[in-house]
């Protein structure tokens, strides 16, 4: 924007600028246009419902201002969510209100690039988080830049082009980000996070391999100023002072992937865990039951043996002492049915407790240790 403005000598005067697809959640009140350009005149327009200053609810498919209403027309992270058959529209309709320059910075099927989304997708569904934004690149592709190049040529339009997000760094910010998205109380770290790269990585990020494709591209009636051409091949092939990044586009993947496999293998074990728990719950109410069935026979038992007892005292007579004898007969069959009953319950019991402190006992208490050590060190 600098550049721009420079080329027409005219710093000290606020420019129209309209930012399509902007809205975001403000910050203290603010939006970020208006937060990153405050010495301009600016207006964010977008789908979402909001009421709030430098913001006008419209699409970006049919935007009502006259043409040439702006100085400059700004989308960014946009063009990838207008379905592929609208983005050449999309884009006509973003130059018609543009009076000098249209800035459009969008993730691009680059080399590498879908390769990283899907790894990111992966450790938002290992860490059971969701990214709609993400979502919805799947959904509607990312825009090609052949397809990109060839409709400005096609229509005869200047344009400079450059790869913006140095894709490594990219990576390793999402995954940074996201985590903290994890973590209670971390608003104020994020912001940190983001100020960070913003003034020590950002100028160094115009550069390939890239995240996003930056097209400027002129308006009807307006070239695009020579500075410009120099300042984008400039930023396009910077001298990087860090090997970090470099490292990570090595060995992230096969962090990210090992980290996926504890995050698997964690929950098989947990679910092993609670398989055991289960069916160690299963035996323990079965032995209540048996001990239940023991103590009810056991009753049952003596109150036989007392009726037993009982009949043979009330009988006096041959007659009824052997009709005691015959129902005394009777009773002690009955018995030693229960008596039997009692010695399979017994032999029940005495298997219970084998079972309960067999080695898959033991093994509850031992994937119980291994599921909390991997909480306590989980990523």
């Amino acid at each position: 924007m600098s550049t721009l403005k420079a080329a027409a000598a005219e710093e000290d005067r606020p420019w129209r600028i309209l930012d399509v697809g902007g809205y975001f959640p403000p910050r203290d009140g603010m939006l970020p246009l208006p937060s990153f350009l405050p010495d301009n005149d600016t207006l964010v327009v977008d789908t979402m419902e909001y009421v709030g200053p430098h913001y006008q609810q419209a699409s970006g498919t049919e935007l009502p201002f006259e043409t040439g209403s702006f100085d400059v027309v700004i989308s960014c992270d946009t063009l990838e969510h207008i379905p592929s058959a609208s983005r050449n529209d999309f884009l006509a309709e973003l130059r018609r209100v543009a009076g000098r320059a249209l800035i459009v910075i969008a993730p691009h099927a680059l080399p590498g690039v879908r390769q990283a989304e899907h790894v990111l997708a992966e450790v938002l569904t290992v860490i059971k988080q969701t990214n709609q934004m993400l979502d919805e690149h799947f959904q509607y592709g990312l825009p090609v830049p052949e397809l990109v190049d060839t409709y400005l040529r096609e229509q005869q339009i200047e344009y400079v082009a450059f790869e913006s997000g140095y894709l490594p760094r990219w990576q390793m910010m999402m995954l940074l980000k996201h985590q903290l998205m994890s973590l209670s109380n971390s608003q104020q770290t994020h912001i940190r996070l983001d100020q960070t790269y913003n003034q020590r990585f950002y100028h160094h990020d115009q550069r390939t391999p890239g995240y996003r494709r930056a097209y400027v591209i002129a308006a009807a009636d307006y070239q695009l100023p020579a500075a410009l051409v120099a300042f984008v091949e400039r930023a396009a092939s910077p001298n990087p002072n860090d090997m970090l990044t470099d490292l990570l586009e090595v060995a992230l993947m096969p962090l990210v992937r090992s980290n996926t496999q504890l995050q698997a293998t964690y929950a098989n074990l947990e679910q092993l865990y609670l398989d055991l728990v289960s069916h160690y719950q299963g035996m323990a109410d079965q032995y209540q039951n048996l001990m239940e069935n023991y103590q009810t026979l056991s009753g049952n038992y003596h109150e036989l043996s007392g009726h037993y007892h009982s009949l043979a005292a009330s009988f006096q007579d041959q007659a009824g002492l052997q009709a005691a004898h015959t129902q005394a007969g009777v009773l002690e069959g009955e018995k030693r049915g229960l008596q039997h009953q009692l010695e399979l319950l017994r032999w029940q019991n005495e298997l219970l407790q084998q079972q309960l402190t067999s080695p898959s006992h033991r093994l509850i208490g031992f994937v119980r240790n291994v599921v909390r050590r991997i909480r306590g060190q989980k990523l």
